[in-house]
């Protein structure tokens, strides 16, 4: 039997079972099922699928998933997880970015709650094989939000992930002002949107605010000082409506992918045109040719940092004299847990993590942390800070240096090592935030675990204690003594 009979009788199955064939027609599915296994198999899998539907609309089902949801965003959660094992289902939530463990649910309830899920989000509740994608639009105590919500087949069951936007929270960070950046960095990207063409890149791991900052500058477009633009996007999905911006979601189903929509745009009156994410060679290329056409594209990118957005670029086979044209700036963003105000005490981390720091033990102390409260949940965090490093591309001198191949590690020391101007890279931020009391050394050294710049020798030096040598052999292994 081919899959499209196969979806004919399940088709018919429910209608038989829901009343809705006329006579003459459940006539001819009665006799089908008497001499047919695959009607009869059909007929059983409607009637559990209708019996699933029925328990997902049950209030007790309905009282459970609300009261997970509530739960969530009375924790200021980004993320709730539900995940299927073998004896019940664990339920975790990212708060500031760390995930936490909350009561796990018991097995009898998953379907239940899982299916509700899926039927509130307008996912196809038959489905358990593939995964899918939905979005629940809600209000609680009066402020509206958005849960994105992703099913994924796992070995007990399905996994759920739902990610909560709030709408009000969304429009209350947008603006360069409200990101908790540092003035310089703050004056270097409104620079960069103040540029009538170009491409800019924000560079940054999931959940780091990539989107937040790409929305504060298509926002920054629209100051009062800067001439009128025509601004569109192309997002996947749209996460916050934005004013006075042309707004486009991608469908793959029906064939709006990016490449299609930048591709139109090429076309149309666009001044600035941002771009969700740059993945693939044929993105990056529409968007520098969108740069070259005298439009400011501005884009994500998930690369370490901010030079290496030119390492990516020459990677996937753009030509280097055409990125040097194109690019007038790149970003890096990182979200860290920033320490518990309510917590917040003194304390003396390892020596190892203060140099690793690129911190002296003795000139940069005292040192901070939270101890953990009800107000942070036991975890010393309390919301999050971003570290930045903004690389402008402007100068003539950089844009030579990019058209001859320079790598994004030298590239790297021209704008942010010893001898530069004093930009502030994405170490240095960290490090005043640290000096700041904002963040502990340890946090700030797991938030550039995967930074791609190494700390200079001088900085090493200047890190070490009074008479210490970083590098140096202990004295009983030195000269004669240690042959």
């Amino acid at each position: 039997m081919s899959d499209g009979e196969s979806d004919n009788i399940e088709v018919r199955a429910l209608a038989y079972l829901k009343g809705e064939m006329s006579e003459g027609e459940r006539a001819a599915f009665e006799r089908e099922l008497a001499e047919s296994d695959a009607a009869r198999a059909a007929l059983e899998g409607a009637r559990a699928l209708l019996e699933r539907i029925a328990a997902a609309s049950d209030e007790a089902a309905e009282r459970a998933v609300n009261a997970l949801i509530v739960q969530a965003i009375g924790l200021g959660a980004e993320v709730l997880h539900l995940r299927p094992g073998r004896r019940d289902v664990a339920v975790s939530v990212r708060v500031d970015g760390a995930l936490r463990e909350l009561e796990p649910l018991p097995k009898r309830q998953q379907a239940a709650i899982i299916d509700r899920l899926k039927v509130t989000a307008d996912m196809d509740v038959s489905e358990r094989r593939l995964p899918q994608d939905g979005r629940i639009p809600l209000k609680h105590n009066g402020k509206d939000y958005d849960l994105r919500v992703t099913v994924l087949p796992s070995l007990y069951g399905e996994h759920v992930t739902a990610r909560i936007l709030s709408r009000a929270a969304g429009d209350a960070r947008l603006g360069l002002g409200n990101l908790g950046l540092g003035a310089e960095q703050v004056a270097a990207l409104k620079r960069l949107v103040r540029r009538p063409a170009g491409l800019v890149v924000v560079t940054g791991n999931a959940g780091q605010g990539k989107t937040t900052l790409l929305y504060s500058l298509l926002q920054e477009m629209q100051a009062p000082d800067l001439p009128r633009r025509s601004l569109f996007s192309v997002e996947d999905p749209v996460e916050y409506q934005l004013p006075g911006v042309a707004q486009t979601a991608v469908n793959a189903r029906a064939g709006l992918n990016f490449e299609a929509a930048l591709h139109t745009l090429l076309r149309a009156d666009a001044d600035a045109v941002l771009c969700a994410q740059m993945r693939s060679q044929r993105v990056a290329e529409l968007l520098i040719e969108l740069a070259h056409t005298g439009r400011l594209a501005l884009t994500a990118l998930h690369v370490s940092s901010a030079p290496s957005v030119v390492d990516w670029l020459f990677g996937v086979g753009l030509d280097r004299f055409l990125i040097a044209e194109a690019l007038a700036g790149a970003v890096a963003l990182r979200l860290v847990g920033k320490v518990c105000d309510s917590c917040r005490e003194e304390y003396q981390p390892p020596i190892e993590e203060v140099r690793r720091a690129g911190l002296s033990p003795v000139e940069d102390g005292p040192f901070f942390r939270g101890r953990g409260c009800d107000a942070c949940g036991g975890t010393g965090v309390r919301g999050r800070i971003p570290l930045c490093e903004v690389l402008e591309a402007g100068d003539a001198a950089l844009r030579h240096r990019i058209a001859a191949g320079t790598s994004g590690e030298e590239l790297w020391g021209d704008a942010f090592g010893a001898s530069a101007s004093g930009a502030p890279s994405l170490r240095d931020d960290a490090r005043a935030k640290v000096r700041a009391g904002l963040l502990s050394v340890e946090a700030a050294n797991w938030a550039l675990m995967d930074y791609p710049h190494a700390a200079g020798a001088a900085e090493d030096a200047a890190t070490a204690l009074p008479g210490e040598g970083f590098y140096q052999l202990p004295p009983l292994l030195s000269g004669e003594e240690g042959r």
